[in-house]
């Protein structure tokens, strides 16, 4: 309760508390305690969003040691990732390689669109191996390359997205050295065991170019680096 004093009004009158500092009167409102919240009391998007994020960010960790560029596209990268687990995880029909997704360019200055005119299928999982498919093409014309490049080195990675599941944690990567030489290169089978992972475990097929010169130094220009991320989901026994 509020005194009135000689000096004026000291203390509190319903929401706000009057009081004196070096003799002139001040007004502020009185505190009121807010309940903090708590873990279970956020709604369903945004722990949904967590999840997502926190799984995006340790893929990212992953392909960036062994990717040879700074990753600068980390919270765009989160987003991709949250907005399509968001839209299919919950679709029996979200089978990697039979999905749909625009290529996620991993270094914005280089998109691999540019420099690959080859389609890299992903065929699907059989007796537990994931199966991917080079088509046979013609390296110098099928792939664009920077001045006084000899050779390519494509690397394809594969890594499972476990979404709160650590047990489902999988790497794999294949490299395959194309010489510009070369004026056709058969078609290839490439197979990543997956037979420690669940059925519903989300994978991701990420492809990356590295070009070198004739004595082996590699191209290190970021302009000259591109990586994408080319398919996500579900490994569902498909390919028969």
């Amino acid at each position: 309760m509020a005194k009135l004093t000689d000096k004026g009004l000291s203390g509190r009158v319903g929401p706000v508390i009057y009081y004196q500092i070096n003799g002139k009167q001040f007004v502020r409102a009185f505190p009121i305690a807010r309940k903090k919240q708590t873990h279970a009391a956020r709604k369903p998007a945004a722990v949904l969003f967590g999840i997502c994020s926190r799984t995006a960010t340790s893929a990212a960790y992953t392909l960036q040691a062994t990717l040879p560029f700074p990753f600068k596209s980390m919270n765009l990268f989160r987003g991709w990732v949250y907005k399509h687990y968001k839209l299919s995880h919950a679709q029996t029909n979200w089978v990697l390689g039979q999905n749909f997704l625009p290529p996620f360019q991993l270094n914005p200055g280089a998109d691999l669109r540019d420099f690959l005119f080859v389609s890299i299928n992903i065929r699907g999982v059989q007796d537990g191996r994931l199966h991917i498919q080079l088509p046979a093409f013609d390296p110098a014309k099928q792939i664009r390359k920077p001045m006084r490049a000899a050779s390519v080195d494509m690397k394809i990675m594969v890594q499972s997205l476990p979404f709160g599941k650590p047990e489902a944690y999988f790497f794999a990567e294949e490299q395959r050295r194309i010489d510009f030489s070369e004026n056709h290169l058969p078609a290839q089978d490439l197979f990543f065991e997956t037979t420690t992972l669940q059925p519903d475990t989300v994978l991701m097929v990420t492809v990356a170019l590295s070009f070198k010169l004739f004595n082996g130094t590699v191209i290190n220009k970021a302009e000259y680096l591109p990586a994408a991320v080319i398919g996500m989901g579900t490994w569902m026994d498909f390919d028969r």
